[in-house]
């Protein structure tokens, strides 16, 4: 088995937020997002130690579903109290 190499813990915006979608993982960076108020961050992973490069509720709150990534961009339908899509720089 691995081993836990480093923790992130976003911010929680509600106690009922649930982290259903797959992070991310695109070269030494990893993005994570969820619901209920925490918003997403982009996180740049080296060796056991993180970086965040961006974190708000702003840019992608995902419900359930997992965003896509292509061409230096993620999409995906965000958390239905924010009605629609959303598309964000990755960086």
């Amino acid at each position: 088995m691995g081993k836990c190499g480093s923790h992130f813990r976003g911010d929680r915006g509600s106690a009922a937020s649930v982290n259903a979608a797959t992070p991310l993982v695109i070269g030494n960076q990893v993005f994570v997002s969820a619901s209920y108020g925490t918003g997403a961050a982009l996180l740049e992973i080296n060796d056991s130690q993180y970086r965040k490069i961006w974190a708000n509720d702003d840019s992608m709150s995902n419900h359930y579903s997992t965003c896509v990534y292509r061409d230096g961009f993620l999409t995906d339908f965000t958390d239905a109290r924010k009605k629609g899509r959303r598309c964000a720089a990755w960086n």
